[in-house]
């Protein structure tokens, strides 16, 4: 009788665990290794990860069982609504994109 409610038990666990959702944050100074540690927790190259900084902006990785990519951009009004300025924006990219 114990083994049997065991048994259940750790089954109810297993499917408890599988179902579950939990998010990983990753912050840290620019070129510190975040992106290769995400894709060796991932197992997966998904993130560049290279001297040039290229996952600088909020990045949020979630499953699926399709490969793809979604980008959002921030429209002028979002950047104020942050505190950036557009054209501080511009600037700041633009010195990245010519690294």
């Amino acid at each position: 009788m114990i083994a049997i409610k065991l048994f259940r038990d750790t089954c109810s666990a297993k499917k408890r665990s599988n179902e579950t959702l939990f998010n990983i944050a990753a912050s840290g100074v620019i070129n510190s290794g975040k992106s290769t540690l995400l894709n060796a927790l991932l197992n997966k190259s998904v993130l560049g990860a290279s001297n040039v900084p290229e996952t600088i902006n909020l990045t949020i990785l979630k499953y699926s069982k399709d490969s793809f990519a979604r980008v959002n951009f921030y429209s002028k009004d979002e950047l104020l609504a942050l505190g950036i300025s557009s054209e501080k924006f511009t600037k700041q990219k633009r010195r990245y994109r010519h690294r």
